[in-house]
């Protein structure tokens, strides 16, 4: 016998006016766009540094180190993966992993469930 879970559906959303923050949301816009071209400009920065220091050195500025790039104790296996797929595939193992029953426990114990429903603030549409 299979079991069967059924998960609520989601709360319908209620529409709220926001016409009194319209100067907060063309602020809010202007610094996630300056946000991305920043983050950007120092991905550049950060990448230019790397390439000067090498697989393995510290960064000096007027003779103290400012920045050190250095071999850590992590591997990045899920970029390897994707870089070397056959390779990846004949050193990968199973492994058994334990996980939580979301639906069970949305079944069982609706309310608790939706207070831990993930909520992201996202923009719809253009506010132009």
């Amino acid at each position: 016998m299979t079991e069967t879970t059924i998960i609520p559906t989601k709360p319908q959303a209620r529409e709220v006016s926001l016409d009194d923050m319209a100067k907060d949301l063309e602020d809010l816009e202007l610094v996630e766009t300056m946000l991305a071209e920043w983050s950007a400009r120092k991905e550049a920065i950060r990448n230019k540094i790397k390439e000067r220091l090498g697989e393995d050195g510290v960064g000096m500025l007027h003779g103290r180190p400012v920045f050190a790039y250095k071999v850590t104790a992590g591997f990045a296996s899920s970029q390897f993966a994707k870089d070397h797929p056959q390779i990846a595939a004949q050193f990968t193992t199973a492994k058994v992993v334990e996980e939580l029953n979301a639906g069970l426990l949305a079944t069982q114990m609706p309310e608790l469930y939706r207070e831990y429903l993930v909520r992201q603030l996202k923009p719809v549409g253009s506010q132009k």
